[in-house]
């Protein structure tokens, strides 16, 4: 993603919608997979947010977030938030960057 002068490197964002089908019960037309991207002159916020399944698709965790979390803290220390949200059903993720 581009905005004026700052980049923000696409693959980063890739595991965290990954996350949200892998998981995720995509088929529920009453809550649908949500990903929003809200940027200014000063942050960029990526957020996606899903209806757990009842069950897991397969039985070993995965490393995505986690890899994501530090790759955040080599590119944007000190620049950053990363939350990940696990409510009962429902699972979010909100990531922030801050430009400067």
């Amino acid at each position: 993603l581009e905005n004026n002068h700052v980049q923000i490197p696409s693959l980063l964002l890739i595991p965290m919608v990954e996350n949200g089908f892998k998981h995720g019960d995509v088929c529920d037309s009453e809550f649908p997979f949500k990903i929003a991207v809200t940027s200014t002159d000063k942050m960029i916020i990526f957020e996606t947010q899903n209806k757990k399944m009842t069950k897991q698709k397969d039985g070993t965790p995965g490393i995505g977030l986690k890899n994501v979390q530090r790759r955040l803290e080599l590119l944007y220390p000190d620049r950053h938030s990363f939350e990940i949200k696990d409510q009962g059903t429902v699972f979010s993720v909100i990531l922030t960057i801050h430009y400067v």
